[in-house]
């Protein structure tokens, strides 16, 4: 035999004993796990479990009937237990579920009448801005100070304005004066015009030029109104009567037009604002009565002026407005406290 028969033999033996193994001995074990895993031991229905054991994995019903939540091994009851747990009858369970269902209701239905976070607003309130540029010359009041409707709150230099009305005035009385000549003029070459002597040319032409004359006269009228305007705006005065709030510019400063001067707030009468909840808006009808209560007490009556039209989804609430006297300046802006429906 030679050396590459002999090698041929060893490894036919060696496939022959590694297909041995596989098939007797690991194929011989593989049936015995596969029937285990299939066929496990059947519990036959006589067969319980301890007495420990069934209370570690006891299921006890729920308030509503027919649900079941798994009970602890602590909650279970064993052997030896002192104080076992108490199983409430499924009718009992129902019944207290429904009394709680109740008292939730009568909860939600009958909410509190008290709007928190009420806040008190001015009646009135606005940022008076320059309507022309220019150099402040002076600011008669300062923050806090009451001012009566129409009163000199600041004045803006006026000397460039007060040229600029003057420049017009002169054009508009040099265009009116031209108008005058071309009016004249007309008449004349309508007249010659009627005698057969002039043309109907001429006639037109001096049409024509008065027709051009009127309207530049009406733009020199329009643009010395403009100038008239901007002399009287140099002179800021307060829109209606209430409290400086806030100044923004100071004498000899410089300001843009429609640049800050000044705030107001009109509080003779004040703003109860109340974001109400959708469910007591009905207890807030525009007209009806209600109460602002402060932190430390006391109590004052308005009425109802506004709801607003937007709810907002955030909170479920509208904005209600109640108008308070405050002639007294009981009130002040920025105050606090609850609001409540009146009688």
């Amino acid at each position: 035999m030679t050396m590459r028969n002999a090698l041929l033999l060893v490894f036919l033996a060696a496939a022959l004993a590694i297909l041995f193994y596989h098939r007797i001995v690991l194929n011989g074990r593989t049936p015995v796990r596969e029937q285990a895993e299939e066929s496990p031991a059947e519990v036959k229905p006589d067969q319980r479990a301890p007495q420990a054991f069934q209370g570690s994995k006891a299921l006890t019903k729920a308030k509503h009937p027919g649900a079941f939540e798994p009970v602890s091994a602590r909650q279970g009851r064993q052997v030896g237990d002192e104080n076992p747990v108490e199983v409430k009858a499924p009718e009992q369970a129902s019944e207290e579920g429904r009394a709680a269902e109740q008292t939730a209701n009568v909860n939600i239905e009958s909410p509190s009448e008290r709007i928190e976070a009420t806040i008190i607003d001015p009646f009135r309130k606005c940022v008076v801005a320059a309507e022309v540029d220019g150099i402040i010359e002076n600011v008669f009041f300062d923050t806090g100070d009451f001012i009566e409707e129409g009163q000199l709150v600041a004045e803006i230099s006026r000397k460039r304005y007060e040229l600029a009305v003057a420049k017009m005035e002169k054009r508009v009385q040099s265009l009116k004066e031209t108008v005058r000549i071309a009016e004249k003029d007309l008449e004349i070459k309508e007249r010659v015009y009627q005698m057969q002597v002039g043309t109907l040319q001429e006639v037109e032409k001096g049409r024509s030029e008065l027709a051009a004359a009127r309207a530049q006269l009406g733009e020199a009228e329009i643009d010395l109104k403009q100038a008239l305007l901007n002399l009287e705006s140099c002179k800021v005065t307060a829109p209606f009567s209430g409290f400086m709030a806030a100044r923004f510019k100071n004498p000899h400063e410089a300001v843009n037009r429609l640049e800050n001067l000044f705030a107001m707030v009109d509080t003779a009468r004040v703003y109860a604002v109340a974001n109400v909840p959708l469910k007591m808006v009905d207890m807030f009808r525009i007209g009806q009565s209600a109460v602002f209560n402060f932190e430390s007490g006391a109590r004052i009556s308005g009425r109802v002026e506004r709801v607003e039209k937007v709810v907002d989804s955030r909170t479920d609430t509208k904005k209600v407005y109640v108008l308070i006297d405050n002639s007294k300046a009981g009130l002040e802006v920025g105050m606090t406290g609850y609001l409540e429906p009146g009688e």
